[in-house]
């Protein structure tokens, strides 16, 4: 055989090509293969032929594995899910007969996700574990605590619950917890699967340091007669009488050791449950009693009212359940719709099935977000539940929301009060009855609080009608607020519904029944009674309030008119065509004033379809049409016509622009960028519209991936050039700052940012901030005021933008230690530094030299310090950073960088 100069066989370089590009791609037979082509290289041909033979070994394995690793996945699934009764179990048998036997009883009674006095059940009983969704908790002062059953989102910080029992062995402030909570807020099911948790040794999986606990948990409202006795239990004496500890016959001093030597977590559910006052008051002492007699965690749970009337004085710390957010609110309706398919399957969890699932959650998802009401019912648990129930097993929501106000009114006055064994004296309907003489009286009134003089003169009549006489309005107003929260004591003596919906609703109802359909004929364009009009016309005939609302002709009338059409209202036909009429008509009229007001009734209905993307976000359900957007226009030519008259000018105004026939309802696209912003900043102007806590419409382009989650699905033509906007909510005081940016104003933002600096600082008199103030600044604030800036510049201004860019030039934090390449560079000249700087390399020490680069990456500087004038102030072109321009924020400190070391420093702190 010939060979060549390298004593390789000639055949070999082709092998070796090829076996070069195959091996790679053949894995363990490809490593065999090539050694055994090493071999055979050097005529070992013994050695060649066995590796050959493991390489086909290894070929058949991984061929039989293919086949195998499916099954062997199920497999391993099934070890896995059935390896935690397994451990349970085991871990039951090395403990004491009595502790797993006891552990076992909990987890029974505790596993199963159960809703009181919900009048709509389900066909099956849910898994705890699989459905519940973790509360959330916010130390709270009493005082400052709502009692209505909707409360306002506020707390900044939201705490999980085992971020406090995580720290109980070590700070006794969290081993004495109160959590407070309006009706139906989770409380009790929380504490029950706290129980189910410690019971199944979990607790580890939701902190790391949470420590091992035995958990008591106790209903106040069964033992509430043992406790206010002449002779009250210890508490380990009431342990053993709890049906689930007697029936085991533990040692009477079993719970005793324990709870002394703090390995108990003691919950005492429902103070607020126990509903005589004098009864509830020596609840509370004897649960004080047991917390200064045994060094054990204790949680007790109550509404506001009923912690008010009775608080525990060794309770160390107060925290109040925060409603769901709007990931909360997707991941419970994800979450029930899966168990409620399997379990109507009999437990079988398929790709279908989940995807069935999905569906479903995604339509009621879906269906919350485009309805207002719906979504801010949806932030208490025990009424989300209700719309879930409803949507599933009537096989949609009711068709309009009057029938699932009905339901919630069902459950909240009677039913839940019912399960939960408290005692009315009052039927739903004769509850239902006076609260509709209530909510009428009030909106007559235009108020929605009241003293009790002012509801027990507006129901005594109708509550003497429905009881014979007997009953105090006083006690009645009481009684619906201890027992339903449908009504909430806000201040001593002073009541309000818990939500105005429901007074509307109530209101409507009783406008019905007692044919007073001329009040709201007489208020068509008020807006107090709206929501009312609503839902009055989604039950009754309204075609006599459409006729006043076309004789009134005014926007909010015309507005109102159509949403009493979708509500479902009976009209009779040729009113119902006039109402048509008058708005398609109306945008394709040469008439100004009739032009006007169609398109402005448009844009009022625009607004009322926004739909949620989260907590803060909402977006528009359709495009701009060409009509609403030439209302714009016309503004801004009005404006112009205004001006041009003040200076006294000659020339001709400009005559008013229209548009072509049959383009009023079509989309209007391939707008210039800088006009949007105008038309968004004129929107939020034009069309104010505010929310509870003061809050204020924004208006601004969505992003990509907003537009991508929810598309126009029946036009997608205009997905590119098309106009959609979205809205978010912001402190009042920063409302004309979003307007300024969302007009690409930023020099009048960034006077504006100084402006509402100054005023959260309490500085507007000394005109400037010094370090200490920024320092202090208040997180929520700075976040807010940093987040419009980044998002109506696209990510090219704002605060974070400005830290970012000091940190990659060496910019130090305040209070950061100085590091080794600090104290080795901190000597170099300057220009020096300043070539390091360029070149990337984080170096400190020479403040004014990094002080320099900085301005100089920001357009600050440009050899020399730029003049405010000499700002390009255009996210466009400008370098990033260049706004809001801090250097007028402080008459010192700002030349070295201070400013921008405090902001920075600040931004680090409030995003942690």
């Amino acid at each position: 055989m010939t060979q060549s100069q390298n004593n390789q066989p000639t055949w070999w370089e082709p092998v070796q090509k090829f076996l070069d590009n195959k091996l790679v791609g053949w894995g363990i037979p490809g490593i065999f293969i090539a050694i055994a082509a090493d071999h055979a290289k050097n005529s070992r041909w013994q050695e060649c032929g066995t590796f050959l033979g493991f390489a086909f070994l290894a070929w058949l394995v991984i061929k039989i594995g293919s086949k195998l690793l499916p099954r062997f996945d199920k497999l391993l699934d099934w070890v896995f899910n059935n390896a935690e009764n397994w451990l349970l179990h085991l871990w039951w048998t090395l403990t004491a007969n009595f502790k797993g036997k006891y552990y076992e009883g909990l987890i029974d009674y505790c596993r199963d996700y159960r809703t009181k006095g919900l009048k709509t059940q389900g066909d099956f009983v849910l898994d705890m574990e699989k459905v519940f969704v973790p509360l959330k908790v916010a130390p709270e002062s009493l005082s400052q605590i709502s009692s209505g059953i909707l409360v306002p989102r506020t707390a900044t910080d939201r705490w999980d619950i085992w971020d406090f029992l995580a720290t109980v062995r070590k700070d006794s402030t969290y081993g004495r917890l109160a959590i407070i909570g309006p009706p139906g807020s989770g409380k009790t099911t929380l504490l029950e699967y706290l129980t189910l948790t410690y019971a199944r040794n979990k607790q580890r999986k939701h902190h790391r340091k949470a420590a091992q606990l035995i958990p008591v948990l106790i209903y106040l409202r069964d033992v509430r007669d043992r406790i206010t006795g002449d002779h009250p239990p210890t508490l380990p004496a009431l342990i053993n009488e709890q049906l689930r500890v007697a029936q085991l016959q533990p040692k009477p001093s079993w719970f005793e050791t324990r709870l002394k030597r703090g390995e108990c977590l003691v919950m005492l559910d429902g103070l607020d449950e126990v509903a005589d006052e004098t009864q509830r008051q020596k609840v509370s002492e004897w649960v004080n009693q047991q917390m200064q007699t045994y060094p054990t965690p204790f949680i007790v749970t109550s509404r506001p009212f009923g912690y008010r009337s009775a608080p525990v004085e060794r309770v160390r710390a107060i925290l109040e359940v925060q409603p769901f957010t709007f990931k909360d609110m997707q991941r419970f309706v994800q979450d029930w719709y899966l168990q409620n398919e399997v379990m109507s399957r009999l437990g079988r969890n398929t790709p279908a099935v989940r995807q069935e699932a999905k569906q479903k959650a995604a339509d009621l998802v879906k269906r919350i977000n485009d309805n207002p009401p719906l979504a801010a019912m949806a932030v208490n648990p025990l009424l989300l539940t209700m719309i879930a129930t409803v949507h599933r097993f009537r096989g949609a929501l009711p068709g309009s929301r009057l029938e699932l106000y009905a339901e919630i009114c069902d459950v909240l006055l009677g039913r839940r009060a019912d399960a939960k064994g408290l005692i009315t004296n009052l039927t739903v309907n004769q509850q239902k009855a006076v609260l509709q003489t209530l909510a009428l009286g009030l909106m007559e009134r235009r108020t929605r609080e009241f003293a009790v003089e002012l509801g027990s003169q507006l129901i005594r009549d109708k509550l003497a009608a429905v009881t014979g006489g007997e009953a105090n309005p006083a006690a009645f107003l009481k009684q619906v607020e201890d027992l339903s929260g449908l009504l909430v004591e806000r201040e001593r003596g002073c009541y309000e519904f818990a939500h105005k919906n429901f007074q509307e609703y109530l209101a409507a109802t009783e406008i019905k029944d007692t044919n007073k359909s001329f009040l709201l004929a007489d208020n068509f364009d008020d807006s107090w009674w709206d929501e009312t009009i609503r839902l009055y016309a989604a039950q009754s005939d309204a075609t006599e309030l459409i006729r006043a609302a076309l004789a009134k002709a005014s926007i909010p009338a015309l507005t109102l008119a159509y949403d009493c059409v979708e509500e479902g209202a009976i009209v009779e036909p040729p009113v119902r065509q006039q109402l048509q009429d008058a708005l398609d008509a109306g945008l394709e009229s040469d008439d100004t004033e009739r032009f006007k007001l169609a398109v402005e009734v448009r844009l009022s209905r625009r607004l009322r379809r926004f739909i949620r993307l989260d907590d803060t976000n909402q977006i528009d359900s359709s495009y701009v049409t060409w009509a609403e957007f030439q209302r714009f226009l016309d503004y801004e030519q009005d404006l112009a016509r205004q001006f041009s008259h003040s200076q006294s000018s000659t020339d001709p105004s400009p005559a008013p622009r229209r548009l072509a026939p049959g383009y009023a309802r079509r989309a209007a696209f391939r707008i210039d960028r800088e006009e949007i912003y105008r038309f968004s900043a004129w929107l939020g102007a034009y069309f104010p519209l505010t929310q509870p806590g003061e809050d204020v419409a924004c208006y601004r382009l969505p992003t990509q991936e907003e537009l991508n989650q929810h598309p126009v699905e029946e036009d997608r033509s205009y997905a590119e050039s098309g106009i959609r906007l979205v809205r978010f909510w912001v402190p009042a005081r920063y409302g004309q700052l979003a307007n300024y940016l969302a007009a690409g104003l930023w020099r009048k933002a960034d006077e504006e940012t100084l402006k509402v600096m100054l005023q959260v600082a309490g500085r507007e008199q000394q005109g400037y901030l010094n370090l200490d103030d920024i320092s202090q600044f208040p997180c929520p604030d700075l976040r807010a005021i940093d987040q419009l800036w980044v998002e109506f510049s696209d990510g090219k201004f704002g605060f974070s933008v400005q830290k970012q860019i000091w940190l990659e030039v060496g910019g130090r934090l305040e209070g950061e230690n100085r590091s080794l390449l600090t104290a080795l560079t901190e000597n170099l000249p300057t220009p020096l530094l300043r070539l390091l700087l360029r070149l990337g390399v984080r170096v400190k020490g020479e403040e004014i030299a990094v002080w320099e680069f900085f301005c100089d990456r920001v357009g600050w500087r440009k050899k020399h310090y730029l003049a405010y004038n000499g700002l390009i102030c255009n996210p466009c072109v400008s370098p990033a950073g260049e706004l809001p321009w801090v250097s007028v924020l402080l008459w010192r400190s700002w030349r070295d960088g201070g400013t921008i070391s405090s902001l920075a420093s600040r931004l680090v702190k409030c995003n942690r």
